[in-house]
C-alpha cells in the first residue's frame, strides 16, 4: 500500500487538498482511498491555524524518489514555501508509506518517521485502513491509533 498524508493551514484549505487530489491525477497518481477531511490543531508549531489533514491510499507506478518529486512540484503549485519546519503551509502532502519498502536518503525515509506519533495522520487512516499493518509494526493502525484517544476532543470530522 502506497500512503499519502495532505494538510493545510492557509488559505481555502479544504479546496486547496480537494484540488490537489485532481492535480495528482496528472502526473499518473490515482486515489484508490480516501479518509474523511479532519481539522487538527497545528503540531510543532502550535501558534498557528488549524490545519485541515487526510490520508489517501493511492496508485503510482514509479520509484519512491520520483513520487516525492511529484509531490513537492504540487506543493509548489499551490504556494508552499518551505520556510519553517512545522510552520504554516498552504499544502503539506508526505509519503507515509510505500509498497512495505524501507528507504532512508537525505531527501526521503520510508515509512515516514513520525507518522504513527500523529493523531492527524493515524485518526484518519484508522477510519480509512483500520486493519492495516504499518511496516513494521505488530499492531494494527486502529489499535495504535487508541493512544490518541485523549486527542479526540480536538480533531473535528469535517461532514463529506
Amino acid at each position: 500500500m502506497i500512503l499519502l498524508g495532505l494538510g493545510s493551514n492557509m488559505g481555502d484549505r479544504l479546496q486547496t487538498l480537494k484540488m490537489a487530489m485532481e492535480e495528482m491525477e496528472k502526473y499518473s497518481i490515482q486515489i484508490l482511498r480516501c479518509a474523511s477531511f479532519y481539522e487538527t490543531p497545528a503540531w510543532g508549531i502550535t501558534q498557528q491555524n488549524t490545519f485541515i489533514n487526510t490520508v489517501c491510499s493511492i496508485q503510482y507506478q514509479g520509484k519512491p524518489v520520483e513520487l516525492l518529486d511529484i509531490c513537492q512540484e504540487i506543493e509548489q503549485t499551490f504556494g508552499r514555501k518551505r520556510i519553517l519546519t512545522w510552520g504554516p503551509r498552504t499544502l503539506d502532502i508526505d509519503i507515509l508509506e510505500f509498497e512495505g519498502i524501507h528507504l532512508q536518503t537525505d531527501r526521503l525515509q520510508i515509512p515516514h518517521p513520525y507518522y504513527l506519533k500523529r493523531a492527524f495522520v493515524m485518526i484518519p487512516l484508522s477510519e480509512m485502513a483500520p486493519d492495516y499493518l504499518p511496516t513494521g509494526q505488530n499492531q494494527t493502525v486502529l489499535k495504535l491509533a487508541e493512544q490518541f484517544r485523549e486527542e479526540l476532543g480536538s480533531i473535528k470530522k469535517l461532514p463529506a
